[in-house]
């Protein structure tokens, strides 16, 4: 509930993801530009044509691949896991996804940011993904006021900082802010080798 798959959708102009309870029983879904379709790749590495990501189930799901035809998916390619902190998930149903990423994006609710359980995950995060790794404190517009917001970002900074090489507060109800964390990540993947 940090925000992932509503900062995707909001990225991808449109509700593409399920944004749900339940879409976190979800197996990861990597999106690529495309003329809309599905597929599934199960734990064997067979594959599969879906219609909805209903049809593909967390335990026998390597990942769904679903095609979108959002400009940005030209440019860099989005790949949504489950959360960390549903203890019915196995962690592996994300960490799996570790070896495809050149980049990370990280959630956490502003409400509630950077707990010690979030602390533990990202400590075993791969070397190689820590000097491309962005933290977004979501639901910033939850925050009482402007104070509580800066004292919120002071805090990422002091306790995340030497993690994250780039943090930032976010409504994703906001625009603009969708549109702020889009240019980042557009800077981010000039950095990156081509797909």
């Amino acid at each position: 509930s940090a925000g992932k798959t509503r900062l995707l959708n909001g990225l991808l102009g449109e509700r593409v993801l399920p944004s749900n309870v339940t879409s976190t029983a979800l197996p990861p879904v990597w999106m690529v530009r495309g003329a809309p379709a599905g597929l599934a790749v199960g734990l064997d590495g067979a594959s599969r044509r879906i219609d909805t990501l209903a049809e593909a189930g967390v335990d026998d799901t390597h990942y769904c691949v679903l095609c979108h035809p959002a400009p940005l998916l030209d440019r860099f390619e989005l790949i949504d896991t489950p959360g960390n902190s549903d203890p019915n998930i196995p962690s592996e149903s994300w960490e799996r996804m570790l070896d495809y990423a050149d980049a990370l994006v990280w959630c956490t609710n502003a409400t509630q940011a950077w707990r010690q359980s979030e602390k533990s995950v990202w400590r075993d995060m791969p070397d190689r993904l820590r000097d491309k790794a962005t933290l977004i404190a979501t639901h910033a517009d939850r925050l009482p006021d402007e104070t509580a917001t800066n004292r919120v970002l002071r805090r990422l900074n002091r306790e995340a900082g030497e993690i994250f090489p780039t943090i930032l507060m976010a409504s994703l109800e906001d625009a603009a802010d969708i549109e702020r964390i889009r240019a980042h990540l557009d800077g981010l993947t000039r950095t990156l080798d081509p797909l």
